[in-house]
């Protein structure tokens, strides 16, 4: 199976994001639109003779100009560069898993999970990077998983913990190598074979 998660649409969408413009747009666009709204009290303001209505007027213009750029660059984050995906369709690769990249399958989301474990394993210099790790990864930055473990009763704070003590006590490298465990690879494969059964093209 190859997997190689850089230079893969959802790779790009998470590198994207990380760009602090993109990254703050949705809050900073909610922030202008709050202050926008908040800026026609200076209407009855101008009017009494508080503020002259040039400057009410070009108060509200500038929050509205920039309610509108951090509300653009959100819909191109979210609906353009989140969206990508690539042009190959998922169920070609079900058949012939070992003739695509599988990490290109996958969505943001997903991908920032395979991150977060190749950092861990990365810092640790652990020898490969598991399907242990995956799930230590999912559960520490997911909030949809979070929400189902919790559903199902688990106790999250000790789950991870329990995680990362068996991740740690894993057969260490001197130099840290990107290499995927068998059962991370059948992971990945049964991964896609779930998204594919639900007609989806991307996994996550």
């Amino acid at each position: 199976m190859n997997f190689d998660i850089k230079n893969t649409p959802g790779y790009f969408a998470v590198r994207a994001e990380r760009f602090p413009l993109f990254g703050l747009a949705d809050y900073l666009y909610n922030i202008f639109l709050y202050f926008f709204a908040a800026s026609w009290f200076l209407v009855p303001a101008a009017y009494f003779g508080y503020i002259l209505i040039f400057s009410a007027i070009k108060i509200m213009a500038v929050f509205f100009i920039l309610f509108l750029f951090f509300w653009e660059l959100s819909l191109f984050l979210n609906l353009k560069i989140k969206k990508q995906r690539t042009a190959i369709r998922l169920s070609e690769a079900v058949l012939n898993p070992d003739n695509f990249n599988l990490a290109d399958f996958l969505n943001p989301d997903a991908v920032k999970i395979v991150e977060e474990a190749r950092r861990f394993c990365r810092k640790r210099k652990i020898s490969e990077i598991s399907q242990e790790a995956l799930l230590y990864g999912a559960l520490k930055i997911n909030k949809d998983i979070q929400l189902i473990s919790k559903r199902l009763g688990m106790d999250i704070l000790k789950l991870q913990s329990d995680l990362k003590n068996y991740l740690e006590k894993l057969e260490k490298r001197k130099n840290f190598s990107e290499q995927f465990s068998d059962a991370f690879k059948e992971t990945m494969e049964e991964a896609m074979v779930v998204a594919d059964e639900r007609k989806r093209n991307d996994i996550g």
